[in-house]
């Protein structure tokens, strides 16, 4: 009964569909444990190396309901969770817990419950990263959110301020658009639409205007780049 219920919950997702026409399911996990890195030592010392830290790599440590495609395949009735300053996910198989770097293996989509996450290249700076996004919109164009969790340094006591360890530190969500194959470009605000946008600048702006868009959160960023994918 999990099997099914984790199936239909994934055809229900954006873009599952397609992919269930292209990629056969498979749900036992003996093909799929042959990829995954299960270095307990490794993890074991990773364990060891967050307790000395504040807070955690995790915005939440339970492992949910998902699946993934690897090599033209989807593996669904998965328990997952998402190492945000790794950048990976921790896959939980028994009372094991298994982990892929995804600069290594090719799992480019990825599942968790209800969100789908992408690996895709994006612009920082000058720099070209790559990392998860949450897929908010698909289409020519696409509405992203990156989340990530840096590591800042044990700060002394200055003053009327305690001393602090090492902490792992959320940072804020941040909104990106990736047009076609193109590496995904932030999206910060209405001053952002003429600097993003190669095409319909003024017809954007002045859907943006009518529909008071204020962009306080990522579902005004859905609604833009959803107008701009009927434009061509």
């Amino acid at each position: 009964m999990k099997k099914i219920i984790t199936i239909v919950l994934l055809a229900m997702l954006p873009g599952v569909e397609i992919i269930f026409a292209q990629t056969p399911i498979i749900s036992s996990g003996a093909e799929f444990n042959s990829f995954m890195k299960s270095d307990l030592s490794y993890l074991e010392e990773q364990e060891a190396r967050y307790a000395k830290f504040e807070g955690s790599p995790y915005l939440d440590e339970e492992f949910k309901h998902g699946g993934l495609v690897y090599k033209n395949k989807l593996f669904t009735n998965l328990l997952l969770r998402y190492n945000y300053y790794e950048g990976y996910f921790e896959i939980k198989t028994g009372d094991e817990v298994k982990f892929y770097d995804p600069r290594y293996t090719a799992v480019d989509t990825v599942w968790l419950e209800s969100n789908k996450y992408i690996y895709i290249e994006h612009k920082d700076g000058k720099s070209i990263r790559r990392n998860y996004m949450k897929l908010l919109h698909d289409g020519p164009a696409k509405a992203l959110t990156f989340k990530e969790i840096i590591m800042l340094d044990p700060e002394p006591a200055s003053g009327y301020k305690a001393a602090r360890p090492a902490r792992f530190d959320p940072r804020p969500e941040v909104t990106y658009i990736q047009f076609g194959d193109a590496p995904a470009v932030e999206f910060k605000n209405k001053r952002s639409i003429g600097e993003v946008f190669p095409t319909h600048v003024k017809e954007i702006e002045k859907h943006a205007k009518s529909e008071n868009l204020k962009f306080r959160d990522a579902s005004d960023l859905v609604e833009l780049v959803r107008y701009y994918n009927t434009l061509d």
